[in-house]
């Protein structure tokens, strides 16, 4: 999975993330179950051993992808200030409602870490990972921190972040990718640069 997949600051925001370039040419990154184990070990919700253990099925995928584009979709009427269409709520929360990942404190080389652990009950592991994906989706489209979230500037790429900057002022989504290519169109004149694998 390409670590930029991870840029946006926020679970949701990056599960978004799995369609790149969704205005010129759409590219799905979540094509198999294995895919969405990967990116949920990526993603820091699935622990190299609960991987081993769990996995993903062809409806969980599903699952994901629905998800995906709820979020998504509210994501986008938000930032127009727009209402969203109920549907996509009415997703969302479905998701939200379900069994969900426990947190859990460990220790790993002296230091005091995160992770999370599967509940006991009758719902997958990935079902209960996207219900940790939309308590998140719901906790940032539902509350003052959707002030912090941004669509990178450039005109092509179709990625969101939390802007945690000091003063407000980030506009890409990353400075090694689009912040540069926009940088160096500037300085060349040549208006703005597209990105490749957004």
């Amino acid at each position: 999975m390409d670590a930029l997949a991870h840029i946006g600051g926020a679970y949701c925001l990056d599960l978004v993330a799995t369609v790149r370039r969704r205005f010129v040419e759409p590219c799905e990154l979540l094509n198999t179950p294995a895919d969405l184990v990967n990116w949920f070990e990526s993603a820091g919700l699935w622990t190299a051993e609960m991987q081993r253990h769990s996995g993903c099925s062809v409806e969980d995928l599903a699952s994901a992808r629905r998800l995906r584009e709820a979020i998504y979709e509210v994501l986008r009427a938000r930032l127009a200030s727009q209402p969203p269409d109920q549907a996509y709520l009415d997703q969302i929360n479905y998701f939200a409602a379900q069994p969900c990942l426990a947190p859990q404190l460990w220790i790993s080389d002296s230091v005091v870490r995160t992770a999370h652990e599967f509940l006991e009950g009758g719902n997958s592991p990935a079902s209960m990972t996207l219900s940790a994906v939309a308590r998140e989706a719901v906790e940032i489209l539902g509350t003052q921190r959707f002030a912090s979230i941004k669509r990178c500037a450039q005109d092509t790429c179709s990625l969101f972040f939390v802007d945690d900057s000091q003063g407000k002022r980030r506009r890409w989504c990353s400075m090694g990718r689009c912040g540069n290519l926009a940088k160096l169109a500037k300085f060349r004149g040549k208006g703005s640069s597209e990105p490749r694998d957004r």
